[in-house]
């Protein structure tokens, strides 16, 4: 074997191994990635659930506070009748019509 052949070799044995070296690299990088795609997947559904779930507890909100309004005109027209009443019956208790 001559200097030049074994140079060769060596050269491409060592290509070889560099490229195995960089082949495995870029498999691991790879699988990196998928994983961190499906991470990325699973953090976007959480996110999304986590979205649904502002979104109905903002239409309860609304709906509540709808109800409250509408239970305070309720109690106000109430109390308004009462007063209405105890007047009238003062009225009559004290003979002024």
């Amino acid at each position: 074997m001559t200097t030049d052949s074994v140079t060769t070799t060596v050269v491409m044995t060592t290509a070889a191994v560099c490229q195995r070296k960089l082949e495995e690299e870029i498999e691991r990088k790879r699988r990196h990635l998928r994983e961190q795609a499906a991470i990325i997947k699973d953090k976007a559904n959480d996110i999304n659930k986590a979205n649904e779930i502002i979104s109905k507890l903002q239409n309860d909100n609304i709906a509540f506070h709808s109800e409250v309004e509408l239970l305070t005109r309720f109690l106000v027209i109430i109390i308004i009748v009462i007063i209405i009443i105890i007047i009238t019956l003062c009225r009559l208790v004290n003979g002024v019509r």
